[in-house]
């Protein structure tokens, strides 16, 4: 008589399955919107601040290449400064236009944070979690103004989910993601290295807490 086996197979996942898991969850899509109207009104009706006008003075530089010059007497990357002339390239340089890079970077926040949050125990924790960063009020407040601060914001997210990719798969494409994000980040504010030696130093400590399963 042959013994019972000590353990059953996991199956493998279906195409359909796989999808479904990089798609963002209703919960997240409901909170994205919602954030994204309110970032709208508010970039849409408050009036341009000092802070925003230098950022407007760079983007109507002389061409891509007087930006980037214009930037070398700045003490900012050039990203933020770059999306900025495009939107006002193509939707004229009302304050909501200028405003729009910043709008749908923190409305990426949300559903990068809703992403981040199918880590987490329970499922009404991982439907909260996207709720709970589209009703910050200094996501809001950065998210509707024309500076760098909601692209920062989303390179720091981006830059956690892709550590967390590293460790949890192998392969060069995580690292390529990794990779991407902290060119993002290093191009959108100079804040990002000070959270990027912060999430470096916490994914090395968890490595090092971690018990061998």
């Amino acid at each position: 008589m042959t013994s019972a086996p000590t353990g059953l197979a996991k199956p493998e996942p279906s195409r359909g399955a796989g999808i479904g898991a990089r798609l963002p969850s209703v919960a997240t899509v409901l909170a994205a919107l919602a954030f994204f109207v309110l970032a709208v009104v508010e970039a849409g009706t408050r009036s341009l601040w000092m802070d925003e006008l230098h950022s407007l003075h760079h983007a109507r530089a002389d061409g891509l290449g007087g930006l980037l010059r214009g930037l070398l007497d700045d003490n900012h990357p050039p990203l933020s400064f770059v999306l900025v002339r495009a939107s006002v390239a193509l939707f004229g340089d009302s304050a909501l236009a200028m405003r729009l890079p910043s709008v749908l970077c923190g409305t990426a926040v949300v559903l990068v944070t809703g992403r981040l949050a199918r880590r987490l125990p329970g499922r009404f924790a991982r439907g909260l979690a996207p709720w709970w960063v589209a009703s910050s009020s200094l996501l809001l407040t950065v998210a509707s103004e024309a500076r760098m601060y909601a692209l920062l914001a989303l390179s720091v997210a981006g830059t956690l989910g892709a550590l967390l990719r590293v460790r949890e798969r192998t392969g060069r494409w995580p690292v390529l993601v990794l990779a991407a994000w902290i060119a993002v980040g290093l191009h959108a504010h100079y804040y990002f290295l000070h959270y990027l030696a912060l999430a470096t130093l916490a994914w090395i400590a968890a490595g090092a807490l971690r018990v061998p399963g």
